[in-house]
């Protein structure tokens, strides 16, 4: 038999969880932004927090060499506007058919190193977010301990 109690806990932990903040992302390939200028993702951004959403998730692949112009421009277009949208890295980690180096220059960490302390990375729980779709190759890089947290820091990663 269920009892008083237990059906008031239930319901206590099913309001925590109703109450729970959520965020709605949108998806932006990065990759196919490449002629796109700082002005460009300031509307973007603009439009994108006009429609409700609270941050957007910049896909990110390898070797693609105007990543890094337009993750820099993205940032750069979301600190002007002073809004409170944020960004956070989605990494392809396969994308271009070779992994993302985890070290060294251009790496998930010399990336996540110079992206999330900024005003407009979007952090979950206090924490910086990020997220791969890499499955498990090189699954050991992101693990507690592995090269990559061990060298960033503090991260809430979601592997998809």
């Amino acid at each position: 038999m269920i009892s008083l109690r237990s059906i008031l806990a239930a319901l206590a932990l099913f309001g925590q969880y109703a109450s729970a903040q959520k965020y709605l992302f949108a998806h932006v390939v990065v990759g196919n932004a490449a002629a796109h200028t700082q002005s460009t993702w300031e509307d973007n951004i603009i439009l994108t927090k006009n429609a409700g959403l609270d941050s957007s998730a910049l896909n990110c692949g390898c070797p693609e060499s105007n990543i890094l112009t337009q993750v820099a421009n993205a940032f750069a277009a979301a600190e002007a506007l002073g809004s409170n949208f944020k960004l956070f890295s989605l990494f392809d980690y396969l994308g271009g058919g070779k992994p993302l180096p985890a070290t060294g220059s251009n790496s998930l960490v010399s990336y996540l190193n110079q992206y999330v302390s900024k005003a407009s990375y979007f952090l979950y729980k206090g924490v910086p977010f990020g997220s791969t779709f890499e499955r498990t190759v090189n699954i050991a890089n992101w693990a507690q301990g592995g090269i990559i947290l061990s060298a960033v820091g503090n991260l809430y990663f979601l592997l998809d």
